[in-house]
């Protein structure tokens, strides 16, 4: 008996060992503010259930058509995506986009567990604090912040997902990237699992040159999400700059979207 419960631990340790590899990279200072590309902004402070405090900003659209709740990725913090912020601020929707645990001036320390805890203390926010509706909610995912999204989702109601270069697993970017690992990355982070379960309007969003998150991936999950679903593959730029190599294209396809909800 011991000897298994033992092997349990070694699985569990290895998992996190994974998670801890492949997933991390916060920046605690931030560079910047919404003020440098010219959008005012509330800084607030919200708390997890279990009393993590975190921070993000409010940034308001005069002729808001939704609020769009921005999962960023996994590295950097929140200040090192306002040119996307003002790219999406254009298209009429308003932001809240936060740090999760360990990243920026959030307090704590970054896991799977915690993040999800995170994102939905921040759903909480835009209905308890923010007062807005969830039928004119959407989830913006980047990257590692598509599996936060994608859990959020399975537990609250949304408008609407988009899901900026998702991955399948855990499992799956480790076989990517660290092939001797995958077997250690257990069952964490899986989207695939969740993708089906959630039934309201998808956009995703994928470069075919990706070198981080595989085009694949992305393409796997598209094909395993119910019918109400889009798609954006783009032709130019890798993981960390289709974004703003098609920035018109996303901006035009976003707002198409919006139409749509």
């Amino acid at each position: 008996m011991w000897f298994f419960l033992s092997l349990g631990l070694m699985a569990f340790n290895f998992s996190d060992f994974v998670e801890r590899l492949l997933v991390y990279f916060p920046e605690r200072e931030l560079i910047a503010d919404p003020l440098k590309i010219g959008r005012v902004f509330i800084e607030d402070v919200f708390q997890t259930k279990d009393g993590r405090k975190l921070y993000g900003w409010w940034i308001e659209h005069p002729q808001e058509k939704a609020s769009l709740l921005f999962f960023h990725g996994n590295a950097g913090n929140i200040s090192h995506r306002l040119d996307k912020i003002k790219i999406l601020h254009e298209t009429g929707v308003s932001i809240f986009i936060f740090d999760y645990s360990g990243f920026g001036k959030s307090e704590g320390t970054p896991s799977e567990q915690n993040l999800y805890q995170d994102g939905l203390a921040a759903y909480d926010y835009l209905i308890n604090q923010r007062k807005k509706d969830p039928k004119n909610i959407l989830f913006y995912g980047e990257s590692l912040g598509c599996a936060v999204a994608l859990e959020v989702a399975t537990q609250n109601p949304v408008a609407g997902i988009i899901l900026e270069s998702p991955f399948v697993s855990l499992k799956e970017m480790a076989r990517a990237h660290y092939p001797f690992l995958a077997f250690l990355a257990g069952d964490k982070f899986n989207n695939i699992e969740k993708i089906g379960k959630i039934d309201v309007p998808k956009l995703f969003i994928h470069s075919k040159n990706d070198e981080i998150i595989p085009f694949s991936q992305g393409l796997k999950l598209y094909e395993n999400s119910p019918d109400s679903k889009q798609h954006l593959w783009l032709d130019r730029g890798s993981h960390n700059d289709a974004f703003f190599l098609n920035a018109h294209d996303y901006q035009n396809t976003l707002a198409n979207y919006l139409k749509l909800l």
